[in-house]
């Protein structure tokens, strides 16, 4: 079977971004959800994750064994850079402020979202949009945000879209064959 992990134990996969957590993750975990230190704008992700992710595998590595990490981007993909914007400043327009500030103002000791913004609608803490890091564009974009992530030490990842169903169907339809021809997808 192509690209399914066949085995005989039981995956032991745990999400962290604290020193216990990544301490942890290296001795016992086998996938590690991680999130962007740095926020959720590609841009912050890409300057964090390289270290980020290579900290959490050394983690591994100094136990013997391997993880492997996994990052839970929203996705906003539209036909263009301009739909795809024009869409994420929709979604934004259309806030629930009582929600954000119910999900922004729970106290948490949480180490992944600490460099995060509060109260920036797109990219934070609470945000409008949702999600850890927000990947918005074309879906050639898009193929180019998930291939830069993956060369930042990203193993795979567990895709959220703002309205499931329409988005999962376009990113299907337009973005997976992208990513079968740079190799992200078998």
């Amino acid at each position: 079977m192509v690209g399914v992990l066949v085995t005989s134990r039981v995956l032991l996969v745990n999400a962290t971004g604290s020193d216990a957590g990544i301490e942890f993750a290296g001795r016992h975990s086998d996938i590690v959800f991680i999130t962007s230190p740095a926020g959720g704008d590609i841009e912050s992700a890409l300057s964090s994750l390289p270290a980020h992710t290579a900290r959490v595998k050394q983690s591994a590595i100094a136990n013997g064994r391997e993880v492997r990490t996994l990052l839970n981007p929203l996705i906003v993909v539209r036909e263009t850079e301009k739909e795809a914007e024009e869409y994420a400043q929709a979604i934004i327009g259309m806030v629930d402020y009582q929600s954000i500030a119910g999900r922004s103002g729970v106290s948490s000791d949480a180490h992944a979202w600490r460099g995060h913004q509060k109260g920036n609608l797109r990219h934070g803490v609470g945000s409008a949009i949702g999600s850890n890091v927000q990947l918005i564009g074309s879906p050639e974009q898009i193929t180019e945000q998930l291939l830069q992530l993956n060369k930042a030490g990203v193993d795979g990842f567990q895709l959220a879209f703002y309205d499931f169903e329409p988005d999962l169907d376009f990113f299907g339809k337009r973005v997976l064959p992208l990513l079968k021809q740079a190799g992200l997808r078998v």
